[in-house]
């Protein structure tokens, strides 16, 4: 059964400081990045998955396959010098406002669907929810309508998501892996959690 849920895949960049696209950094023997991220939020029930893609990786056939077995909505970013903000605008105009929505970045596919379960049953329609490691906030992010609709408001491409959404309340979930704290920027990111901790 579908849930009343988005989510929203950040994957918009260039991936200029790895030597292959993020999203299909490998995460397992049999799956990369992003096709780790769509299985968990495919199997959450979404019943909206929006991928915010940079137009040169569109013809992937990564995200063929993506988009044939889990028919998710491929959006193209033709501006990435725009920034983050401006990726999750194009996503937020392709998803329903009275939905709940995740936030999830490409670079960051340390996520189950335990974990996301957990979230969102403390979902809130005037709050974020976010899991917090050591007192530090982490990915994804999970909003409701109001927060959403802020959000589509917000004009300045030049926005910080981290600053809108400090003008709400937050609803933290604990979690014992530092994981969530993750950004791969870089293949020394990279190594550091997928080959050094072998």
């Amino acid at each position: 059964m579908k849930k009343n849920l988005t989510a929203v895949v950040l994957a918009g960049g260039n991936s200029a400081r790895t030597n292959k696209p993020k999203l299909f950094l490998s995460y397992s023997e049999r799956m990369t990045f992003i096709e780790k991220i769509i299985k968990a939020y495919f199997n959450l029930g979404c019943k909206k998955i929006i991928i915010v893609l940079n137009k040169k990786f569109s013809e992937n056939a990564v995200i063929k396959k993506l988009e044939d077995s889990y028919n998710i909505k491929v959006t193209i970013n033709e501006h990435q010098e725009r920034g983050r903000f401006y990726s999750l605008s194009l996503g937020l105009a392709e998803a329903d406002e009275k939905s709940y929505l995740f936030i999830q970045n490409a670079d960051n596919p340390f996520i189950s669907v335990l974990l996301l379960k957990k979230m969102y049953n403390k979902r809130n329609i005037e709050r974020y929810v976010i899991p917090v490691y050591n007192d530090k906030s982490g990915h994804p992010v999970l909003i409701g309508e109001k927060i959403i609709r802020r959000l589509k408001e917000e004009k300045n491409i030049n926005s910080n998501l981290r600053d809108i959404l400090h003008e709400f309340n937050k609803i933290g979930i604990p979690v014992k892996s530092e994981n969530v704290l993750a950004n791969i920027n870089t293949m020394a990111d990279y190594r550091k959690y997928f080959i050094n901790n072998k």
